[in-house]
C-alpha cells in the first residue's frame, strides 16, 4: 500500500523510454551501490529511492533479471513489465549495469534545511529562486497507519492487496521487518457520512462494531491516552446530514492492519531490488536531459551522471519538478495540502508496555470536516525514545498548481502523511 500510497505525497510513476540495451557481462559490478560522484550507463534508471521508487526499482530489477536468466525460478514476471522487450536488433552492449536506482539518503539531524546551514550536495536541490531546498521524502518516519477500512474504495482495495504482501516482502528481504499488526480503530458519528463511506468502501472486511459505551471500555483496556469526544462534548457545529450530536461508533480491525515503519519498508524493497542486480546511487537528482545518443542523462546534485536508455520517475512530490527539467512544458495538475503532526515523548516505562500494542486510530467528526489520527508509542531511532504521534488538520492550507497537461488523475499531495 505504501509503495503506492505513500506516495504519501504524490502517486506518480512516470516512464519515459527508448529501445532497451543489453548489459555486457564483463561490466557487472558485484556491490549493490556506487560511490559518488559516478559516471555510469544503464538500461533503466529509476529516479527515486523512497516508498514509490524502491518498489519500482524492485519490480524493474526482477523483470530485468528474468530477461537475463529466463530459467530463474525466483523471478516471477507475471505482474511486471519487461524493461528489455525490444528486439535484439535494437540492443547494444557496454552497460555498467542493467538497472540503477538513484536518490538521496535521509539527511542527518533535523529534517529540513536550517537557516544559515550549508547546503548538502547529496540531498539539496535548487529551489528555482537561486537558493537550496532539501529533499523531504515521505518515508522519513517510523510510524504510518496501514488499514483496510478506508473511506475511498480505491485506497481500500489497494490497502487490502498491499497488506497481503507485507509478510512476503519481509521474508524476501531476508528478515527486514516493517509491519506491526496491532489492529486499527476508525471512529466517527453513527450513521454519519464518514462511517457510511468507510463501511461501503471496506465491505467484506472483518470488523467489530463498537458503540459509544464499548468504545470507552476498549480505549480504557488499550490504555490509550487519547480522549475521544462524546456526543455531549461536541457542540457548535452540525454536519450536512445532521449527525453532529449522534453518538460515536467505532469499527475495529483486530488483524491485518496496524502500522508500518516507512524507513524499514523502503530498506526491505531496496534489499530485494539489490538481490536482482539493481545498483544504487545515493544522491539527489538535479535534472534530467534528453540525449540523442543514450536516451537520457540524469544529473546528480554532486556531479554524478547516469546515462540511461529509459528513465522511470518515481520521486513522489518531486516528480513534477523533475518532469519540468525533461520538458518545461509539462506540469502536473496538483492539489497541494499541508498537514500538521504532534509528537509526545513518553517517560513512564510501565505505561509504555501497556500502550505499545494499542491499535492505530483514525477519528473524524462529520460536523467539522476534520480528522485526527493516533499511533501507538513507537521507538524512534534518532533518540531511542518512545513517542506518540498525533496528526491531522489537512484542511488548513491548500494550493492548486494547474499544469498544462494532466498525466494522471489529480492527486492530493500530502493528504495522508501518516
Amino acid at each position: 500500500r505504501h509503495a503506492l500510497r505513500s506516495f504519501t505525497y504524490t502517486p506518480f510513476v512516470i516512464v519515459v523510454g527508448r529501445p532497451a540495451m543489453a548489459m555486457s557481462s564483463s561490466s557487472i559490478i558485484d556491490d549493490d551501490s556506487f560511490p559518488t560522484p559516478v559516471s555510469i550507463t544503464c538500461n533503466v534508471c529509476v529516479i527515486g529511492r523512497g516508498l514509490i521508487g524502491s518498489a519500482a526499482a524492485k519490480y524493474v530489477s526482477m523483470a530485468a533479471a528474468a530477461t537475463a536468466d529466463p530459467g530463474n525460478p525466483s523471478a516471477d514476471t507475471s505482474e511486471t513489465h519487461n524493461p528489455d522487450q525490444s528486439s535484439n536488433d535494437d540492443q547494444h552492449s557496454g552497460l555498467d549495469c542493467s538497472v540503477v536506482a538513484i536518490g538521496p539518503e535521509e539527511p542527518t539531524g533535523k529534517v529540513g534545511l536550517q537557516v544559515g546551514s550549508s547546503p548538502n550536495q547529496n540531498t539539496d536541490v535548487d529551489d528555482g529562486d537561486g537558493g537550496q531546498e532539501e529533499i523531504i521524502a515521505a518515508h522519513y518516519d517510523e510510524g504510518r497507519i496501514t488499514r483496510r477500512t478506508d473511506p475511498d474504495p480505491v485506497w481500500a482495495l489497494l490497502a487490502q492487496r498491499s497488506i497481503e504482501r507485507y509478510r512476503d516482502i519481509e521474508r524476501e528481504s531476508e528478515g527486514i521487518c516493517f509491519y506491526h499488526e496491532v489492529g486499527h480503530l476508525v471512529v466517527g458519528r453513527k450513521n454519519g457520512s464518514f462511517l457510511r463511506s468507510v463501511k461501503h468502501a471496506a465491505a467484506g472486511v472483518d470488523v467489530d462494531v463498537l458503540d459509544e459505551e464499548a468504545l470507552a471500555v476498549f480505549m480504557e483496556m488499550s490504555s490509550s491516552s487519547a480522549s475521544l469526544p462524546t456526543s455531549s462534548s461536541c457542540s457548535g457545529g452540525e454536519s450536512s446530514d445532521g449527525s453532529s450530536t449522534a453518538p460515536l461508533e467505532g469499527l475495529l480491525e483486530r488483524s491485518d492492519s496496524g502500522w508500518v515503519s516507512a524507513r524499514k519498508q523502503v530498506e526491505a524493497q531496496l534489499a530485494i531490488a539489490a538481490q536482482h542486480g539493481c545498483k544504487q546511487v545515493r544522491v539527489a537528482v538535479k535534472s534530467v536531459d534528453p540525449d540523442s545518443g543514450s536516451g537520457f542523462i540524469v544529473h546528480g546534485c554532486d556531479g554524478s551522471v547516469v546515462r540511461a536508455h529509459k528513465i522511470l520517475i518515481a520521486a513522489g512530490s518531486n516528480t513534477d519538478r523533475l518532469l519540468r527539467t525533461v520538458n518545461p512544458n509539462i506540469r502536473l495538475d496538483l492539489h497541494i495540502k499541508t498537514a500538521q503532526t504532534l509528537k509526545l515523548r513518553l517517560s513512564d516505562d510501565d505505561d509504555l508496555v501497556r500502550r505499545a500494542n494499542m491499535p492505530s486510530i483514525i477519528c473524524k467528526d462529520d460536523a467539522y470536516e476534520s480528522v485526527f489520527y493516533l499511533l501507538p508509542p513507537i521507538v524512534y531511532p534518532a533518540d531511542g525514545c518512545r513517542w506518540f504521534k498525533i496528526g491531522g488538520g489537512t484542511q488548513g492550507c491548500s494550493r492548486h498548481t494547474r499544469g498544462c497537461c494532466s498525466m494522471v488523475p489529480t492527486p492530493m499531495v500530502g493528504q495522508r502523511p501518516r
